[in-house]
């Protein structure tokens, strides 16, 4: 027998996203009743220190059959880079990936928005990049680009000789999403928890060209391959369950493929430690602190600091390619270190999809998924250009002498130690967000063209990446969501 249980919003997934979400129903801010499904039963007690670095990668400790349903397949440079990136990458848990991430926060730029073409403009999302600083008290000098002036007295920019470099500061501010909003939760009236709840489908009623959906179906985690489903019925559903999640459920549903977007352009941010090495010279004296050590420098009791490097409008005019941001690593004991995030661009060879070569692998709750990346040419320059321009620009400075580039003879994925590529862990761009229904899968309200309700809150909504972390843009959009819902109670 199954149940359906009833309510205004139904929300999969229980990160970051969906609690910034959610925490704008609680304490009686709106009369709408909102659940969040979450398949994760619990917060492994491994997670709940979050002050503990070492956390936030030890995904392999956390064995349980919520996590193993992120397994499927890879292809590609992941295959080789990181074999395990579809259960290392994420925590399936109250809380999310929340749980262990870094803490890592930076607005995207004017210029990744207007180069990427996003359906929202730079303006709406300073609106709500200063909303969300404020709901959770960070202090926005120190990530949103437009306030960096204001950052405070333990900034200054370093001394660059071209117009083709600038920087800005990156802040650091853990946030242990299932610890924050767990109380919260408790004493909420308006919002729900369902904890061990796999999402299978949203079910979906009417023709095109509109189609309205009426219930998620869901299975018990602990035993998907033969449990009995069970059914939440809502007026709107919001999918948060991060980006690789969020398309398979789109797509075992069959909803938003009608662009052919949906699973393409599956992008990953290129994380290459090592891409260079130097000496620092004794004018580095003053810009250490910010910019040359270990560990970032801390500004407060909760916060701290690294100072980046970005391209300019004229260096990506220029040399074209993706953007990136550079950290200069050093410390007593190593040389001073080159280290870039940089940007793919959006292909729509690269993908996620419902894996059809793995049939075993499939529950009667999910199907596997198929994951595949290639860095394509343009790729490859980017982080080429990035290495090799920067290396000048930084010479000419007088900052460092003895730069020695990592060996581009060699593909990037191929490299070995002390240079290392790997993927950071950002998976965005497979529900991309369009104003035009042929171009995308999300219009500018996250909302699925051609469905009337159901949403998308993840970092696939987003058209390109640029090189900023993407957690802050993910709670930016899905607090400008939550609002659009209010508003449309």
């Amino acid at each position: 027998m199954t149940r359906t249980l009833e309510y205004d919003i139904c929300v999969i997934g229980s990160g970051p996203a969906a609690l910034t979400f959610a925490g704008q129903f609680l304490e009686g801010r709106s009369n709408l009743k909102v659940l969040l499904v979450e398949s994760g039963e619990t917060l492994d007690p491994a997670y709940s220190n979050e002050h503990d670095e070492s956390l936030s990668r030890r995904y392999n400790d956390l064995q349980t059959s919520a996590q193993a349903l992120y397994g499927g397949r890879l292809s590609g440079w992941l295959e080789t880079n990181k074999p395990d990136y579809l259960t290392e990458s994420r925590l399936r848990a109250f809380g999310g990936t929340g749980n262990v991430w870094s803490g890592w926060l930076c607005a995207m730029e004017r210029l990744d928005l207007e180069r990427g073409k996003w359906p929202v403009s730079y303006a709406q999302m300073m609106s709500f990049y200063e909303k969300v600083c404020a709901y959770y008290q960070i202090p926005p000098g120190w990530c949103l680009d437009a306030q960096a002036e204001d950052a405070g007295d333990a900034w200054q920019s370093l001394p660059l000789p071209s117009q083709m470099f600038r920087t800005r500061p990156l802040l650091a501010r853990r946030i242990n999403f299932g610890q924050l909003f767990r109380e919260r939760l408790v004493h909420s009236e308006n919002v729900d928890l369902l904890l061990g709840a796999n999402a299978a489908r949203i079910d979906t009623r009417g023709v095109n060209p509109s189609k309205s959906a009426h219930q998620l179906t869901f299975v018990p985690t602990q035993a998907p391959s033969s449990a009995i489903e069970h059914n939440v019925s809502a007026s709107a559903f919001v999918i948060a369950a991060g980006c690789i999640e969020s398309t398979r459920l789109l797509e075992a549903s069959e909803l938003g493929a009608a662009s052919g977007a949906l699973g393409q352009y599956f992008q990953e941010h290129f994380y290459i430690w090592n891409a260079g090495t130097f000496q620092m010279t004794e004018n580095c004296a003053p810009y250490r602190p910010l910019y040359l050590q270990e560990k970032t420098l801390s500004v407060s009791a909760r916060d701290s600091v690294v100072g980046m490097i970005v391209p300019t409008a004229r260096y990506l005019t220029e040399k074209g390619g993706g953007t990136f941001r550079a950290i200069l690593g050093g410390g007593p004991s190593i040389p001073g270190t080159l280290n870039l995030c940089c940007e793919q661009l959006p292909a729509h060879s690269n993908h996620i999809v419902l894996d059809n070569v793995a049939p075993h692998t499939r529950t009667a709750a999910q199907g596997a998924v198929h994951v595949h990346n290639e860095l394509s040419a343009a790729d490859t320059k980017t982080i080429e250009n990035a290495v090799m321009s920067l290396g000048e620009s930084l010479l000419s400075s007088g900052l460092i002498t003895h730069f020695k580039p990592a060996p581009f003879d060699i593909a990037p994925t191929q490299w070995q130690a002390p240079h290392r590529l790997a993927p950071g862990n950002h998976p965005s761009g497979t529900t991309r967000m369009s104003s035009d229904p042929s171009q995308g899968v999300v219009n500018s309200d996250c909302k699925v063209h051609g469905v009337d309700n159901v949403y998308v809150a993840s970092t696939s909504v987003f058209p390109t990446a640029g090189y900023a972390n993407p957690t802050l843009t993910l709670m930016a959009l899905a607090l400008r969501l939550a609002e659009t819902l209010q508003e449309r109670g």
